[in-house]
């Protein structure tokens, strides 16, 4: 028996109804629910991908600050074992900025200058950690002196330097026991064989400083044990709370703070805000790696 005509037309519009790709997008609340695991996944990846980061940064700046250190033991081993000397603001050149020879391990004053009418030219310039007394001793490769965490740049772009060396190492003009406030009477290290107390596996050469603490080349430690020994500079903190460190017998290693004037985030100022205050545990941690009694 035939199919009526009507019931043939119906049977082939059906079937091109079913023969058609289904082209609908997603309705909002699909939409929404997608979104949704989408930024489930990134809140769940960020912090491990912030800590590799992190991570990154700080086997990168132990690296910079053994090379660092490297470059100071070559230099003591051709100058008779005269460590490279520390003279912070005192350091001058020596016949002019062009070629002129530095008598200091690296001398130029770091600064906030962004409210300054012009920008300072020790924030940029690499002449100074090159014409330094380890200068070459680092192939001018001036990126050593630098730590990767500090990233805030200046009116004049990034920054060239973040680290300091211990006042007392190198200090040929006395500056570490005459500090405002210091108690003097403290070992100085002026050749390699001066690191017996507290020894050289425990004495600090070269640190990372707070980007709104560091100046020259000079860390200065406050040593008596009490609370007048207040920062007078100010370690860094800027690899999630901790900050690098070299030590004589040419390690390295990263130091987790602990006080909260030593935590405080970099504010873009100067003087550095915690300068002259009091950080019990860190101070003491420090002061017990910096010098001994003589």
């Amino acid at each position: 028996m035939l199919a009526h005509p009507k019931e043939l037309k119906s049977g082939a519009r059906a079937h091109e109804r079913s023969a058609r790709p289904d082209t609908r997008g997603f309705t909002l609340i699909e939409l929404l629910v997608v979104i949704a695991i989408i930024a489930i996944l990134a809140a769940m990846l960020l912090p491990a991908l912030s800590r590799a980061k992190a991570k990154a940064q700080g086997i990168s700046c132990l690296n910079n600050l053994k090379q660092l250190q490297l470059a100071i033991a070559m230099y003591t081993s051709d100058n008779n074992e005269k460590l490279p000397e520390n003279r912070g603001s005192l350091a001058t050149w020596e016949g002019g900025i062009m070629g002129g020879s530095l008598n200091a391990w690296v001398a130029g004053t770091l600064s906030w200058d962004l409210q300054a009418g012009y920008p300072n030219l020790d924030n940029t310039t690499t002449l100074l950690l090159k014409a330094g007394q380890i200068g070459s001793y680092v192939a001018k490769q001036t990126g050593v002196f630098k730590c990767p965490a500090d990233n805030l740049p200046g009116k004049g772009g990034p920054r060239v330097r973040s680290v300091s060396m211990n006042a007392f190492v190198g200090d040929v003009a006395n500056i570490a026991n005459h500090i405002a406030g210091q108690t003097p009477g403290w070992r100085r290290f002026l050749r390699s064989g001066d690191f017996t107390l507290p020894g050289a596996a425990n004495t600090w050469v070269v640190l990372d400083e707070c980007p709104d603490s560091i100046n020259d080349g000079l860390f200065s430690v406050r040593m008596q044990p009490d609370p007048s020994a207040k920062w007078t500079d100010v370690p860094a903190s800027t690899h999630g709370g901790a900050g690098g460190f070299s030590f004589a017998d040419g390690h390295a290693e990263i130091k987790k703070w602990r006080d909260a004037n030593t935590l405080a985030p970099v504010r873009q100022r100067n003087p550095c805000p915690e300068n002259e205050q009091y950080s019990p545990n860190d101070i003491t941690w420090l002061q017990q790696r910096t010098s001994a009694k003589e």
